[in-house]
């Protein structure tokens, strides 16, 4: 994986918060699409272009976790209201 494809440290403290206390978010991506769901874990995950370092997330609409790539946001909000952040920019 190289630095291309991760975030800056301070970052995933929230991206943590967020699956730590299963936080209702919303990822803004740099294409403008958003994924809404409960934030349960993260990970390293094996794309054909390389490993990518992700946040997994519970939506509504699927039974399965969706992948988030991390590198592709611009922007985390947390809809869960809490007492660690309210929205974060990448």
């Amino acid at each position: 994986m190289d630095k291309s494809n991760t975030i800056a440290c301070q970052l995933y403290d929230y991206v943590e918060i967020a699956c730590m206390y299963k936080l209702h978010v919303k990822a803004v991506f740099k294409n403008g699409d958003e994924v809404e769901g409960q934030a349960m874990n993260t990970g390293i995950v094996q794309f054909d272009s390389g490993a990518q370092e992700c946040l997994l997330v519970k939506t509504q609409n699927d039974e399965n976790l969706q992948t988030i790539v991390l590198c592709n946001l611009v922007k985390l909000v947390a809809v869960t209201e809490n007492p660690h952040f309210s929205e974060v920019y990448f």
